[in-house]
């Protein structure tokens, strides 16, 4: 015979032995807990924070070189005189990381060889064009002479613009730190010296960028000349943030319609309409600044302002 207790945590068993002895057994029983427990709620909370901590190493471990690629590409784009990629890490990556270096090599090549191609046809027309030159200069009459060399003139002077373009996509100027208020300052001094109506209010404390400064002060010297040749007057203003330099030249011009504002940075694309058709120009100083602003990371951006005039920014990463 089988008897039992059941006690608030305890039970009791009694077995009757056929020798008139009884069995007696009892035990503790677990406490009685809810489904979730204090307890309970912080294991799983702790299991999920490192099931979420090896997941986002493992992410980023596996995009880690994605992300390498894709900066390295996006140097290319910017400045295809960029160091070169590592070739470390996986089967795959040192695969990707040498097909880019590669790519890259190419790329240079190429725009060596164009330029190397455009310095030679340029030297073989211009002695062309100098036997031209002295052909007309014994033809008569006058006014028609004076017509030809205009046109003989014109044509060189595509030439060095095309070849200074050309030369400039090519530039292998290494960068280094650069006050950029020291270096507009120079700019403007030397055409203030010129006479030529342009002004520059540098900020109080200097401005640090790493640049070629030599491409750099050219790109400048481009949207200052601009601004005078077709908006009578350069007006330079320096602006810094903790990402950013932007430098603003602002003339009193007629300004560009809206939907060329684009397009005259093309190159060799020119705007007679609403800019002065004698000024001259070959439609390749803003090109030249946005190319070189590029090569930067940076960009050139042209506005008209509400009052009147243009105002072309320079943007340089920080």
């Amino acid at each position: 015979m089988r008897h039992w207790m059941e006690a608030t945590r305890g039970l009791e068993v009694a077995i009757e032995l056929k020798d008139a002895h009884w069995l007696l057994v009892s035990t503790l029983l677990p406490d009685t807990v809810p489904a979730l427990s204090p307890r309970l709620i912080l294991a799983i909370a702790v299991m999920a924070a490192i099931v979420g901590l090896v997941a986002t190493l493992t992410v980023q471990r596996l995009t880690a070189p994605l992300a390498l690629l894709a900066g390295a590409a996006t140097r290319i784009g910017k400045d295809v005189h960029a160091a070169p990629l590592a070739v470390t890490g996986s089967i795959e990556m040192r695969q990707a990381a040498q097909s880019l270096n590669t790519m890259q090599a190419k790329l240079q090549r190429m725009i060596e060889s164009r330029t190397n191609m455009l310095a030679a046809i340029s030297h073989d027309l211009r002695t062309e064009l100098q036997l031209l030159r002295l052909r007309i200069e014994g033809l008569e009459p006058l006014d028609e002479k004076e017509k030809l060399l205009g046109t003989l003139a014109n044509m060189e002077g595509m030439l060095t613009a095309t070849l200074a373009y050309a030369r400039d996509e090519a530039s292998t100027e290494p960068k280094r730190p650069t006050e950029i208020d020291a270096l507009i300052g120079s700019i403007v001094d030397d055409l203030v010296d010129a006479g030529l109506p342009v002004t520059f209010e540098p900020p109080a404390t200097p401005v640090v960028v790493e640049c070629q400064p030599t491409a750099l002060r050219r790109a400048l010297r481009n949207l200052m000349d601009n601004a005078i040749k077709y908006g009578k007057s350069a007006d330079v203003s320096l602006r810094s943030s903790a990402n950013s330099v932007e430098i603003d030249i602002e003339d009193k011009g007629p300004g560009i319609p809206e939907l060329e504002l684009r397009r005259v940075i093309e190159p060799f694309y020119r705007l007679e309409t609403s800019r002065n058709r004698d000024a001259g120009g070959m439609g390749l100083g803003l090109a030249i600044a946005s190319s070189i602003a590029e090569a930067h990371g940076g960009s050139v951006r042209l506005v008209n302002r509400p009052s009147g005039g243009l105002t072309a920014t320079l943007r340089l990463p920080h």
